[in-house]
């Protein structure tokens, strides 16, 4: 079998596919640079042409090429400028007739820091590539419901905002409802002096870190994750319930002095706490752990 012959075939057909289509303006004329920053991989595609063409495997270094063309086409033309970091600073401010609200953040990939001590109903610093996170509130009588979005820079949800930092202030005078949806997150959320009600987190992987504190009352956490690394800081005076449905999940629940229950684990305190927390988590895989501090 003539290998290079159809090596050479494949990618004249790819060529001519990518032309015919920047020429119908399906495709922009800037894919060949994005092509070009992949020039690695192409040398990696012929080492691989020299290794196995005359073995079975002869057609991994055409779908290698091939894979790597189809990755240059998702993402899209490069600009040099989504790639250099820029800090932003926003602030909400919070009107007088607004009782509670509800704050979503859309990331694709990055860190988010919720903690309490923002002027308004929040104040945020923004480490982002590229454009700012679009923000949109929406009153709703005596609510508001305010949406963080990472932009679209023409690249795959999962590519974008890679190593991208928000650090968000919130109020600490109103009930707050949290909801995040990201492909990978790192989430950092300190409601020790927060009216937090719910965090609602949505993430292909996530790694969360909680920590409680007397509110005063009851706040609920859904977790939804492929893969899930949670770690919760509670003082010994909240009462906390963790129900997981979840497969190959491994947890120190028992170990740090949690009681089994119906539907999971809680402290014995759990009925009778001022303050307390149900988490709820749904993950292919899940990582809990638990750490307890003393009430100062």
């Amino acid at each position: 079998m003539h290998t290079g012959r159809i090596n050479l075939g494949a990618a004249l057909v790819v060529v001519g596919l990518l032309l015919l289509m920047m020429n119908w303006g399906f495709l922009d004329w800037s894919l060949w640079w994005n092509l070009l920053q992949w020039w690695p991989a192409f040398l990696i595609a012929i080492g691989l042409h020299l290794v196995f063409r005359r073995t079975r495997f002869w057609f991994l270094p055409t779908l290698f090429a091939l894979l790597i063309v189809v990755f240059a086409v998702s993402v899209g033309s490069v600009n040099v400028a989504d790639w250099q970091p820029r800090t932003l600073s926003a602030r909400v401010p919070l009107e007088d007739h607004i009782k509670d609200a509800r704050l979503r953040l859309d990331m694709g990939t990055g860190m988010i820091r919720l903690a309490p001590g923002g002027a308004g109903l929040y104040e945020a610093d923004f480490k982002v590539y590229g454009e700012e996170p679009s923000q949109v509130q929406l009153p709703h009588g005596q609510s508001t419901i305010v949406e963080l979005r990472q932009e679209d820079r023409r690249a795959p949800k999962w590519v974008r905002g890679l190593s991208e930092r928000w650090d968000i202030r919130l109020t600490r005078a109103i009930p707050i409802d949290v909801e995040v949806s990201a492909a990978a997150v790192n989430l950092e959320v300190n409601c020790t002096d927060l009216q937090l009600r719910t965090l609602d987190m949505s993430a292909g992987l996530g790694w969360l870190e909680l920590r409680l504190g007397e509110t005063g009352r009851r706040t609920d956490v859904f977790i939804n994750a492929t893969l899930a690394d949670i770690t919760m800081v509670v003082p010994k005076n909240i009462g906390v319930r963790v129900k997981a449905d979840s497969l190959f999940s491994s947890h120190n629940l028992r170990e740090a002095g949690f009681i089994p229950s119906q539907d999971g684990y809680q402290t014995a305190n759990y009925e009778t706490a001022a303050s307390s927390a149900d988490v709820y988590i749904a993950a292919t895989g899940s990582r809990v752990r638990v750490r307890f501090q003393e009430v100062l």
